[in-house]
């Protein structure tokens, strides 16, 4: 029988969040019992992206939706022309919609050609537009086939980028709630709200935005090419050495090491990421600053929480 802690990390993982991390021992090691039925049906009925795509259900579900409408447009044909019962019959006994078309195309230039009872002009011409009205017909049918297609997988593809932003938030909160704020009277969720602004504004300068790979795992990537990382001097930053710097800089992390550095948070890291916006030689020049809604938002939080005298 499962526990409250096997359900917590099969779906935490399917989501790609990393279940070895310490603050999720505790749900893990929940061991109230699921029964096993309740845990398979949720089990079964949860997917992800990629399941979903590979799923034969939905793709049959998708296709019925998309083929219905053509079905109903080739019964109207089938009503118009007359067609006798053994020809309903032959085309209600093929369960192929595709070969439907087929057949009810080349039946109706049959009946269209019984009709004409010479050469004249008059009949040859009934025949032509008959069947023109009868490509566009079909060409109409198998557009609304295509547009039907289009239509659920741009759904499909919006739902999924929705789910992936949110596991994105998710995932940078988690890593911004984690450090150790110099200012530990405010609440955790102030400091978070700070550090975000911090972060975002140094990304804009940067042109880089933070995406979750394959594994789960935050990286920055260029915001004009989101398909390439992000560098400096050649090499990858990490997204976790990115928030202490970031935030080393405005002085909002707990100095982890006297002699500065990234072996923790805080401190003053001196790498290219810090010389940016010095000129590049780490002797002055133009500084990180806090950007004015920030400081106004920690400023007002400050005023509900009892200062230290000296």
């Amino acid at each position: 029988m499962a526990t409250i802690g096997d359900f917590f990390k099969e779906f935490a993982q399917r989501a790609g969040i990393n279940v070895d991390d310490e603050k999720f021992k505790p749900l893990i090691a929940l061991d109230a019992n699921v029964d096993d039925a309740t845990f398979n049906v949720i089990k079964g009925n949860l997917m992800s992206e990629s399941a979903a795509k590979n799923n034969t259900v939905l793709k049959k579900y998708f296709h019925a939706q998309a083929l219905n409408a053509v079905d109903t447009e080739l019964k109207e044909r089938i009503a118009e022309y007359g067609f006798d019962a053994a020809d309903v019959a032959k085309f209600e006994g093929e369960q192929s919609t595709y070969k439907r078309v087929g057949m009810i195309n080349k039946r109706i230039i049959e009946l269209e050609a019984a009709k004409a009872t010479g050469t004249d002009d008059e009949a040859v011409n009934k025949l032509k537009a008959s069947l023109q009205t009868a490509k566009q017909q079909l060409k109409e049918a198998n557009e609304g086939i295509v547009n039907t297609q289009t239509s659920h997988e741009a759904a499909l593809n919006e739902a999924t980028s929705k789910a992936n932003n949110s596991i994105l938030e998710y995932a940078i909160n988690s890593e911004l709630g984690n450090r150790q704020y110099i200012n530990d009277k405010l609440e955790k969720s102030v400091n978070v709200t700070v550090a975000r602004t911090l972060l975002e504004k140094k990304l804009n300068e940067l042109g880089a935005i933070p995406q979750r790979d394959e594994n789960g795992v935050i990286k920055l990537m260029q915001k004009e090419a989101p398909e390439m990382a992000f560098l400096i001097d050649h090499k990858e930053l990490k997204f976790g050495s990115f928030i202490d710097e970031t935030l080393g800089e405005s002085n909002m992390l707990k100095v982890s090491e006297p002699d500065g550095g990234l072996g923790g948070q805080g401190g003053e890291a001196n790498t290219k990421f810090n010389r940016i916006n010095d000129g590049g030689d780490g002797q002055g020049g133009d500084k990180f600053v806090i950007p004015d809604e920030a400081t106004n938002f920690y400023e007002e939080q400050l005023k509900d929480y009892p200062q230290e005298n000296g």
